[in-house]
């Protein structure tokens, strides 16, 4: 559980640094919806970085034994299955943000053709895949094995992205 905290933290940091690369790589193209996806990545980011804090908190109730101000076993029963609700959730909250975040990147990537116009057109709809499904999932109309195979496309999306970014880079982009 604290090694999973530490690495929930890091993940926090990369995704805020994700967040500003990309704004800086979009905002030419239209810095209006540049810094509303980095908000969005950014809540996704600190949302990564209050998760911790229901870890933490099960990680409590696991050790505190008989400790002073230790809770009774039912309580302490109570309290895990809402952190571990809480954890969940957060990750859905989390996730939905990180989805909207990625739709407007990816269209500003596609605006500004600064990628190759199929790979831009994947994640703009794979992301909006996202962006529905995952509230769906949160409010409990959609649950079960479909909940995973929403992320194949968004993968199919961000594994070539990432190499194209690394090998090729970006095109300056073509501002209207």
């Amino acid at each position: 559980m604290r090694i999973n905290t530490l690495l929930t933290l890091l993940t926090c940091v990369t995704a805020l640094t994700l967040a500003v690369a990309l704004y800086g790589l979009t905002r030419d193209v239209d810095r209006d919806l540049a810094v509303l996806a980095l908000s969005c990545r950014v809540g996704e980011g600190l949302l990564a970085a209050i998760a911790p804090v229901a870890s933490l908190g099960l990680l409590w109730l696991a050790t505190a034994g008989s400790e002073p101000g230790a809770a009774d076993p039912a309580t302490a029963n109570a309290l895990g299955a809402y952190l571990l609700k809480v954890r969940g959730w957060n990750t859905d909250v989390g996730a939905t943000l990180f989805a909207v975040g990625s739709t407007l990147f990816s269209w500003l990537l596609l605006r500004g053709r600064m990628i190759p116009v199929p790979l831009a057109w994947l994640g703009v709809l794979a992301s909006i895949l996202l962006v529905v499904g995952l509230p769906l999932q949160l409010a409990g109309f959609v649950s079960g094995p479909v909940t995973q195979f929403l992320w194949l496309p968004m993968a199919a999306f961000e594994i070539p992205l990432g190499l194209w970014l690394l090998i090729k880079g970006v095109r300056t982009p073509e501002v209207a």
